[in-house]
C-alpha cells in the first residue's frame, strides 16, 4: 500500500515538472517569436530612415549645385559683358544653363545611382543577418517544439498509467466462460439382455400401482417372471 501511494506521489510529482516545464518552453518560444517580429520592425524602420536621409542628401546636394551654377553665371555674365557685342549675350548665358542643368541632371543621378548601390548592399547585408536570425529562431522553434511533444506524449502516457482498469464483467462473451452442462441424465442406461429384453429401470416406491386387495404385494423379481411368463415385452422407458 505504501509502495503504491509512494508510486502516485512521483508520478504527481513528475506531473507537475511536466507541466512546468511546458509552460516554460511555451513562454520561450513567444519571447522568441516577439523578439523577432521586434528585430523585423527596427530594420524595417532602419531602412525607411535610411532612404529619407538619402532623399535629403540628394535634395541638398542638388540645391547646392544649382546655387552655386546660378552664382558663377552671375560672375561670368559679368565679366563677359561687351557693350560692343549686346546681342551675344543672352545666347551664352542660355547656352550655359542648359550645359549646367545637363550637369546637374548627370549629377544627380550618378548620387542617386550611388545612393541605391550603397543602399541596396546595406540591405542585402542586413536582410542576410536578418535571415541567419531567423534560421537559427525557426531551428529553436522546432527543437523546442519536438520537447513539448515529447513533454505532452509523457504526460499522458503518465495519465494513462494511473487510471484504473475497469473491471471485467463476470459474463463477458455471453457466458461463454460458463461451464457446458451436458443433457446427460444421471441414471445409468441398463444394459440389454441376450434376448432382446432391457432391464426395467429401477422406480420409485411412490410410483409403483397399490394393490387393492389387503394381499402381500408382489416382489419385483415375481412380477419381472410373470412378465416373461406371460409372453409381453417390457415397455422400453
Amino acid at each position: 500500500m505504501e509502495e503504491k501511494k509512494c508510486r502516485e506521489a512521483e508520478n504527481e510529482h513528475q506531473l507537475a515538472k511536466e507541466k512546468e516545464e511546458r509552460q516554460l518552453l511555451e513562454q520561450k518560444i513567444k519571447e522568441e517569436e516577439e523578439q523577432h517580429r521586434v528585430l523585423q520592425q527596427k530594420l524595417e524602420d532602419e531602412q525607411q530612415q535610411l532612404r529619407q536621409l538619402q532623399l535629403e542628401a540628394v535634395e541638398k546636394e542638388v540645391h547646392r549645385r544649382f546655387i552655386q551654377a546660378q552664382g558663377q553665371e552671375e560672375g561670368n555674365g559679368h565679366h563677359d559683358a561687351d557693350p560692343a557685342a549686346p546681342s551675344q549675350a543672352p545666347s551664352v548665358g542660355k547656352t550655359r544653363r542648359k550645359v549646367m542643368k545637363k550637369e546637374a541632371v548627370d549629377l544627380i543621378k550618378t548620387l542617386v545611382q550611388q545612393q541605391l548601390g550603397e543602399t541596396l548592399r546595406d540591405h542585402d547585408a542586413k536582410m542576410d543577418e536578418l535571415q541567419r536570425m531567423v534560421t537559427r529562431l525557426q531551428t529553436v522553434v522546432r527543437k523546442q517544439t519536438a520537447m513539448l511533444e515529447d513533454s505532452t506524449d509523457q504526460l499522458m502516457n503518465l495519465q494513462l498509467k494511473q487510471q484504473p482498469m475497469p473491471p471485467r464483467s463476470s459474463d463477458a462473451g455471453g457466458g461463454s466462460f460458463l461451464p457446458r452442462i451436458t443433457g446427460q441424465s444421471s441414471v445409468p442406461r441398463q444394459p440389454i439382455a441376450p434376448s432382446g429384453l432391457r432391464a426395467p429401470r429401477p422406480v420409485m416406491l411412490s410410483k409403483l400401482p397399490v394393490l387393492a386387495s389387503g394381499g402381500r404385494r408382489p416382489s419385483y423379481n415375481q412380477q419381472k417372471l410373470k412378465n416373461i411368463s406371460s409372453g409381453r415385452s417390457q415397455p422400453q422407458f
